[in-house]
């Protein structure tokens, strides 16, 4: 009997056990079923998204696969967001609004994330009978939503790059327009400084052909021995990604070269990635032809001002020395109106020879090249106070400086520039106290600050760009003695070097002169 109950319940273990490997079998079937599916699924939806077709149909087939999978009437359903990520709209049959009680009962939603955590979009899962998802559902939900975040972010990458593509064109399009009608020369490259676009003044000057010029055919009308630099320079830009700019000849339809200003700007994506370039080419030819005859203009009048200067000193100095005769040898035969008339000759040929020799100093002056080798602000202004050493002695005057520093510039003119805005200080000192003076110098980064600064007399508004001309003064000479050229010479050594020069002052406290050179 116990031999039988053996039987009966080795028997029932193993119809358990034939039971149990028949359940797995059937589970791994319909796993295995189910996956099959869903990779069937996957390559559909992307090879819909690779073919270029609407979103929707991507992710319909998705929604339909994972509704297939989960049963018993659930449905599923995408809704994507917008650009910004600040709104969501279905893509799927699903209708925007919560299906209503007689529908849905519950609901799970999944965010679909990119590889960077971007909310592209929301995967929901409706079911007819409240519930939550099973392990089986929420896998299947992982699943879907990582291929669905790859195909909304490609999708939505290929829609951002053809609204700018279409942005790029209508842009090009506007510049064509406008291109066609202006007077200079233009055109567009690709990215790596391939030309394809030319206005028609390009062609008309050049006299060429679209064939002729496309890409580098550009090289034919430039000058062959400037052409390597040219190259260059331009190959440099394409690989730097900044501006180009060079003057530089091209030849005209009738053989002859005409001088071009030259720019290229290029225009960048969001990464930073240079896909245009916008050239122009501006004739200068009658602007260096203007510049060479003014250049030309103040040479000459240099020349006239060098050999005025130097030719009337000769006569000034006879004049000055038979004045002083007559004065020694005549005085007594003179009476009060023949001596004051002989202290006007004088007096006047004093003036004339300082004039003269402030112009000749003028003349030398501008002359000089301008520097290229480097000198130290901090002994031209102590050569300009040797100089001054006398004038400085005789009026108490307390002068300090900042530490100067190294400048290209030539040392004679950055000593003129010292001697002449101290001096001016020192002349145009306050009766009521003795002049307290102070050079300053400040790095902006692009050029240095240099400031006389004074507690003298000041100047009204009105006067701050007069006394810049040349013989331009305030004073007679009667108050205070001198030509009224020192400011010009600064003026004109400061603008040799591409700087400014300009004075703050406020009458009765002092002055501050100002200037810049760059570094």
């Amino acid at each position: 009997m116990s031999t039988s109950l053996e039987h009966d319940q080795s028997g029932g273990r193993q119809a358990a056990a034939a039971t149990g490997f028949a359940i797995a079998a059937l589970n791994l079937e319909r796993a295995l079923q189910e996956s099959e599916a869903w990779l069937a699924a996957q390559k559909e939806a992307f090879r819909a998204a690779v073919n270029g077709e609407p979103l929707d149909t991507s992710l319909d087939i998705l929604a339909r696969t994972a509704a297939a999978q989960v049963g018993g009437g659930a449905h599923c359903a995408f809704y994507v967001a917008d650009a910004s990520g600040s709104d969501l709209h279905p893509v799927s049959s699903m209708p925007e609004r919560y299906p209503g009680d007689g529908d849905y009962r519950a609901c799970c939603s999944f965010p679909v994330e990119t590889s960077t955590g971007k909310v592209v979009g929301t995967f929901a899962m409706y079911f007819k009978e409240p519930r939550e998802c099973t392990p089986r559902e929420l896998a299947l939900a992982a699943n879907l939503t990582d291929a669905a975040s790859i195909i909304i972010s490609r999708a939505q990458e290929a829609e951002e790059r053809n609204r700018a593509e279409k942005a790029l064109h209508e842009s090009e399009e506007r510049f064509r327009t406008l291109a066609n009608g202006i007077p200079n020369l233009v055109w567009m490259a690709d990215g790596t400084g391939w030309i394809f676009w030319y206005n028609r003044r390009w062609y008309e000057y050049t006299g060429t052909t679209p064939e002729q010029m496309e890409g580098w055919g550009w090289q034919s009308v430039h000058v062959p021995e400037l052409l390597p630099e040219v190259l260059a320079r331009w190959k440099t830009s394409i690989a730097t990604g900044t501006p180009f700019e060079m003057v530089l000849p091209l030849r005209g339809a009738d053989g002859n070269f005409r001088p071009f200003l030259t720019r290229a700007e290029p225009i960048k994506n969001e990464h930073n990635q240079v896909v245009r370039w916008f050239g122009t080419n501006t004739d200068i030819n009658e602007q260096q032809r203007i510049q060479d005859e003014l250049r030309q203009a103040n040479q000459d009048l240099e020349q006239f001002a060098y050999s005025a200067s130097h030719d009337l000193q000769e006569p000034l100095r006879n004049v000055g020395i038979y004045s002083e005769l007559l004065a020694k040898r005549y005085q007594q035969k003179l009476d009060n109106h023949g001596l004051k008339y002989l202290e006007i000759i004088r007096n006047g040929a004093r003036r004339m020879e300082m004039l003269v020799s402030d112009l000749f100093a003028y003349t030398q002056a501008m002359k000089l090249e301008t520097g290229v080798e480097s000198t130290g602000a901090g002994l031209a202004f102590e050569q300009a106070l040797a100089n001054l050493a006398q004038a400085i002695s005789e009026s108490h005057a307390q002068i300090t400086a900042d530490p100067l520093p190294a400048l290209r510039m030539h040392s004679t003119h950055l000593q003129l520039l010292f001697q002449n805005l101290i001096g001016n200080a020192i002349k145009y000192r306050s009766p009521l106290r003795p002049p307290v003076i102070h050079v300053g110098a400040k790095d902006q980064t692009s050029h240095w600050l240099f400031s006389v600064t004074d507690n003298g007399i000041g100047i009204e508004p009105q006067y701050r760009e007069l006394i810049f001309g040349l013989f331009k003064r305030l004073h007679t000479s009667d108050q205070y003695s001198g030509t009224g050229i020192g400011l010009a010479i600064c003026q004109r050594i400061v603008e040799r070097y591409h700087g400014r020069i300009w004075v703050e002052s406020e009458p009765g406290r002092g002055s501050s002169f100002k200037f810049t050179v760059p570094r």
